[in-house]
Formats: C-alpha cells, structure tokens, sequence
C-alpha cells in the first residue's frame, strides 16, 4: 500500500499533509482492496464475536450440570435398588 505525500517546505510527513489529487487510480484501487479486505476480516470477528455464550449462559452451566448428574445418578441408583430387589432377594 503506497500513497504519495504532498511535502511541505518544512519537510513534515503529517497525515495532514495528504493530497487526495496525487493518488493514482492503481494506488485507489489497492485501497479499495484493502479496505474491503478489512471489513471482511471485521465481519468475521463480528460472527465469532457473536457465538461466544454470555453471561446468562455461563451462569447456567453449572446448574444444568448438577441437576444432569442428579438425575443421572438417580436414575443408577433407582436401577440398582430394582436389580437388586427383583434378583437377590
């Protein structure tokens, strides 16, 4: 990405100082690139930005996994209770 500064007497390479009129159309166009380039990149990290759970949903993790392993041990324990009551004794 090359751009012509138009300088001054004083020898200053100020942002200022650019002269909109000296871009060629090859130097445009590379910026227009390189811009769209950047706002794909930024579309990007806008979608990623957009999947990663919030709050409310960190919050609930660690109750939907201790109401999950309840009912799961539950469950183990019910089925033990029942083998061993329809079988040993």
């Amino acid at each position: 990405m090359r751009y012509c500064l138009s300088h001054s007497n004083r020898g200053t390479n100020d942002m200022a100082e650019i002269d909109p009129d000296r871009f060629t159309l090859r130097q445009v166009n590379a910026l227009r690139e390189d811009y769209a380039q950047v706002m794909e990149e930024l579309d990007l990290v806008k979608e990623l930005l957009a999947r990663l759970p919030t709050r409310r949903e960190q919050a609930f993790t660690p109750l939907r996994i201790m109401f999950g392993t309840a009912v799961v041990s539950s469950a183990l324990v019910i089925g033990w209770f029942e083998i061993f009551w329809r079988h040993c004794l």
